[in-house]
């Protein structure tokens, strides 16, 4: 027994372990592309400051790339800067991608995360997460893109305290389960923030804390076929259309806590039905402070509070809704136009004027 103990322990302590290695770009490897192809699991490769050509990071797992001093990706204006396919927990920090057709394509991977980094000068999507899981953005930087950030067929993908500006959609979450959380989004050409499309719709997707200024169409507009997003504690201001946009064909969105400052159309406008919007606060709008379209139907609205709407503070076109503890005042026209009142509950509001 003891010979069979002392056999077993030398064979162990002869066996190798594996252990990660730092690669170093330029002092080990020319490029940062060499430097993937060498990687093995865990490995570490820390870029210099420098210019390099696009990267390919294929089939890998558990691999980080960071950049220390100013790291720059150049896709040249030929495909994309930086791709990652059929990997899992990959991690990229400190780089800038530009000059890709997208700055970052993440597909066919899980619990990718892009920290600290810039994207610049896209030609068609600065981050696309494309069939993916888990893939997070965080405190990165986009810039000059036709979108910002955009998930694809893609399930609990995270966008978090980043700054967007210069793009026509900032962020587009298509797929269920997405969070954009604590992004600042300036000075976009169409819409701040857009859950689905009409050919592709989201589901659960959260929308939290972001503050959305100057779009060029909607603060934050969910389009219909997409259900159950919960929109929550953002600020919108400046939309030169609606601040909040809930589309019919869409059912089951929270709207609660949001602040809607001079919109130049209706602060926040719900064509969905079964939608809660509490505690908002929506003042100078050009238009209506809360518009319920005529397609929606059984929503709850309470605790909101609106003032000086350039038409009504509060209109309604549909019936089967509750109206509970709202105030309105001080707008151009009436605090409240109902045309189908009766249809509708009202209980503990406080209107100065009223059409019904």
């Amino acid at each position: 027994m003891k010979t069979r103990i002392t056999a077993l322990a030398l064979s162990l302590a002869a066996a190798p372990f594996a252990h990660a290695d730092k690669l170093n770009v330029p002092a080990d490897f020319a490029t940062i592309q060499a430097a993937v192809d060498a990687a093995n699991p865990g490995d570490k490769i820390i870029v210099q400051a420098g210019k390099y050509d696009d990267v390919d990071v294929i089939g890998v797992d558990d691999l980080e790339i960071r950049g220390k001093g100013k790291v720059i990706i150049d896709a040249a204006g030929f495909g994309n800067a930086l791709n990652v396919t059929n990997c899992t927990e990959i991690r990229l920090k400190n780089l800038k991608m530009m000059n890709g057709v997208n700055g970052v394509l993440v597909s066919l991977s899980s619990d990718v995360v892009i920290d600290k980094c810039v994207v610049k000068d896209s030609s068609s999507v600065g981050v696309l997460f494309n069939n993916s899981s888990a893939a997070k953005l965080v405190d990165s930087k986009v810039r000059s893109a036709p979108f910002g950030v955009q998930t694809t067929d893609s399930i609990g993908c995270l966008i978090d305290s980043c700054s967007i500006e210069d793009t026509s959609t900032a962020i587009t979450l298509k797929g269920s389960l997405h969070t954009a959380k604590g992004n600042q989004i300036d000075g976009v050409a169409e819409h701040g923030i857009r859950v689905g499309t009409d050919m592709d719709p989201a589901t659960g997707c959260l929308v939290l804390d972001n503050v959305i200024e100057n779009a060029g169409n909607d603060g934050i507009f969910v389009n219909g076929g997409s259900n159950d997003i919960s929109i929550l504690d953002n600020v919108v201001k400046n939309s030169s259309d609606d601040g909040i946009y809930t589309a019919h064909n869409s059912t089951g969105h929270l709207i609660d806590g949001n602040a809607v400052r001079q919109v130049n159309s209706t602060g926040i406008m719900v064509g969905s039905d079964q939608t809660v919007a509490s505690r908002n606060v929506v003042k100078k709008s050009a238009s209506y402070g809360l518009l319920v379209q005529g397609t929606a139907d059984d929503g709850m609205f309470q605790d909101n509070r609106v003032k000086k709407s350039g038409l009504d503070g509060i209109r309604v076109s549909s019936g089967g809704h509750a109206f509970i503890d709202n105030v309105s005042a001080q707008n151009v026209e009436f605090d409240l136009q109902d045309s189908v009142f009766v249809a509708n509950t009202y209980v503990g509001n406080e209107f100065g004027t009223m059409d019904i």
